[in-house]
């Protein structure tokens, strides 16, 4: 893996949101981080017959916290969005533990993936022009 302050390529397929109802968002989530850059990365999925809806890029950084994981993204096309602090935990009462220690309270949870906040945001760049 890319150490700290380096960049890596990580492909994410992340399945149905499940029981969004609260402030937690369970879903199946597979990671495969890529020795190439997110350039040729593109390029192979296109030769493969996908076709790219949406890219955007994102830094994030990870903290442990036991079996939990804390990331802080932003993201550097958007500055506009600011950060997002999401905790990876292995059960929602974890999540919610964390979350508390950290200040964070369910009015805080943006409930939108970052593709539709994004998306969001292009579409109103769109109506502007």
């Amino acid at each position: 893996g890319a150490g700290k302050g380096q960049r890596k390529t990580v492909i994410t397929f992340k399945g149905k949101r499940k029981d969004c109802w609260a402030a937690v968002k369970r879903r199946e989530e597979r990671e495969l981080e890529a020795l190439a850059e997110a350039g040729d990365v593109f390029k192979a999925a296109e030769e493969l017959g996908f076709k790219a809806v949406m890219a955007y890029e994102k830094l994030r950084e990870d903290y442990d916290a036991g079996e939990a994981k804390i990331c802080i993204d932003s993201f550097p096309r958007h500055p506009q969005l600011g950060h997002f602090i999401e905790v990876e935990a292995p059960s929602e009462k974890e999540v919610k533990r964390i979350s508390g220690e950290l200040g964070i309270e369910s009015r805080d949870v943006v409930k939108e993936t970052y593709p539709e906040i994004i998306g969001r945001l292009q579409a109103r760049a769109k109506k502007k022009r």
